[in-house]
């Protein structure tokens, strides 16, 4: 069994799934729960739960998923998600995430593309939060708050130099290296003046 799809469930305790399936779609159900019938399909590689009504990742703990899909949802948090450990591929688009601090590199090491865009994400802190991802390739974040930051393009691409797509653009040498000579440059100078203030201050103590 290959690919499965399957309409009008309102759970995803599904123990009735063929425990050799490989890909299942249940895109588009009224599911408002991932429930714990799943972990019975231990050869599952790809999941679609986009266009239903998740609001958490559970019970996906050990499944060998190497595909996420969870866009239009009801998500604000990733936390579930690190239980993953072989995910290469994880759209959470159109939910309702601030943050994307639940994602470690230890725990998905072979995270390579990742797509948040149309959420709630407004601190570059998330961004610089992905570099230690080592194989990470391939970043949608745009539309979100963060997106209306001066520069915001160079900031990300400093941060994560390793990209090579950016909002679906790729992102050329050239391109990461005129980020690091305009905005890393400008990151060092704030930094020397923050020690320099703070040196100041200790002085007047």
């Amino acid at each position: 069994y290959e690919i499965a799809e399957v309409t009008g469930v309102q759970t995803c305790a599904l123990p009735i799934l063929h425990k050799y399936l490989r890909e299942l779609n249940l895109r588009g159900n009224l599911i408002s729960q991932i429930g714990e019938g799943l972990q019975t399909n231990q050869e599952l590689r790809m999941l679609d739960l986009s266009e239903n009504c998740i609001s958490r990742v559970e019970f996906m703990d050990g499944l060998g998923l190497n595909m996420l899909h969870l866009a239009q949802n009801q998500l604000a948090s990733l936390e579930g998600v690190s239980t993953l450990s072989q995910l290469q591929v994880l759209n959470v688009r159109h939910n309702h995430i601030t943050s994307i601090s639940a994602l470690r590199p230890e725990d998905l090491p072979k995270l390579r593309k990742l797509c948040v865009t149309d959420n709630r994400i407004s601190d570059i802190a998330e961004v610089s939060g992905l570099e230690a991802f080592p194989v990470l390739a391939d970043l949608q974040i745009s539309p979100n708050p963060i997106v209306e930051l001066p520069h915001f393009r160079a900031q990300v691409l400093y941060r994560l130099p390793r990209l090579r797509s950016l909002d679906a653009q790729i992102a050329p040498a050239e391109e990461k290296v005129k980020a690091d000579l305009i905005y890393g440059v400008d990151v060092e100078q704030r930094d020397r003046k923050s020690t320099r203030l703070n040196s100041s201050h200790l002085c007047n103590l």
